[in-house]
């Protein structure tokens, strides 16, 4: 997945919306809400081409029990929850989900739990082999994958091209699948041949054995052991208009009801769950831009090509008084 810029326009209206539900809160104290059960858990439910699943059976267990369906929107939600701690689960005849269910801490503040349907049941082991050969002038290795029973997660079938590939003696990156591998075999650099490992973000696991056959090309196959289908979350937002929903906390309080406002995302700022590229742009505006925001810390989960969430923290000082503000905002078409 490539990583782009968030638009000047996203950055400007989300640190707008922030600072104006800050301003409007008097004191930190006039929103302890002290464990009342006024909190909600909500979410989406996607299919595998992600259209939304209406229909779909949602379960709630932990701190109370209680089951809903998804509306015709694919949207559900539990209210007058507690604090505590919920595993929310979706079930629907002959469908498999990603996650399979999902915990959620409800600490004063909202709760929300994604779901998108897998082709698979997850985890599995997938499997794939072909050729590859290795352009060390461009860097680029490309495959050609003759054989795959992955489901998600793994190669297609046809040709796979990295670009801007660096191989040491030990280590070797993928720039565009941001996947970083480990030989634990002995090779030397600049040369893809041996035995290849990777973890990514979601705890899926893959070996890749490169034999060559000469100083190019060879023969490849990897396997996979996957828990989670999408890498580092599953897709990239694509351009058009969303609403953006969005709840705001003080020192881990909600000061506010939900709000929303709307975004419209261009063709060339897609956002994508590889949210280091996204992340370390929010967090250098708010850093650079006198926000009065110190410390910012993002990230960006369940994003698919019609929605994601994105969660954001810092430090805000007013009147001498120190404060941590956290907002999340679900985006969707």
């Amino acid at each position: 997945m490539s990583k782009r810029k968030v638009s000047t326009q996203f950055l400007l209206s989300f640190l707008m919306m922030m600072f104006l539900m800050v301003i409007g809160c008097s004191k930190v104290e006039d929103a302890i809400k002290d464990a009342l059960p006024i909190h909600k858990i909500s979410g989406t439910v996607i299919d595998s081409n992600n259209a939304v699943m209406p229909g779909v059976t949602i379960k709630l267990t932990g701190k109370s029990n209680a089951e809903t369906t998804t509306d015709s929107s694919g949207k559900y939600k539990f209210e007058n929850l507690k604090n505590g701690e919920y595993t929310v689960t979706p079930s629907k005849t002959g469908c498999y989900f990603d996650p399979a269910s999902k915990p959620v801490n409800i600490s004063n503040g909202d709760g929300t739990a994604n779901f998108k349907q897998t082709t698979v049941p997850l985890p599995f082991d997938g499997a794939a082999s072909g050729t590859y050969t290795w352009d060390s002038g461009t860097n680029t290795l490309t495959f050609n994958w003759t054989n795959s029973d992955f489901g998600c997660s793994g190669p297609n079938l046809g040709s796979e091209t990295q670009t801007g590939v660096t191989i040491g003696t030990t280590t070797m990156t993928w720039v565009n699948s941001d996947m970083t591998w480990t030989r634990s075999t002995s090779g030397a650099a600049n040369d893809p041949a041996g035995t290849w490992t990777e973890t990514d973000d979601n705890g899926n696991t893959y070996t890749v054995v490169l034999t060559a056959t000469n100083s190019t090309a060879g023969m490849a196959s990897v396997n996979g052991h996957i828990f989670t289908c999408g890498s580092d979350g599953g897709g990239t937002l694509s351009a058009g208009d969303y609403t953006a929903t969005c709840s705001v906390s003080i020192n881990s309080i909600p000061v506010s009801s939900t709000y929303t406002y709307e975004y419209h995302l261009p063709a060339d700022a897609p956002i994508s769950s590889t949210s280091s590229a996204v992340c370390s742009e929010v967090e250098a505006a708010l850093s650079s831009n006198n926000s009065g925001c110190s410390n910012p810390t993002c990230s960006m989960i369940g994003t698919s090509s019609t929605s994601a969430e994105l969660n954001l923290s810092c430090s805000v000082s007013e009147s001498g008084i120190t404060t941590t503000l956290n907002e999340t905002c679900t985006m969707s078409k």
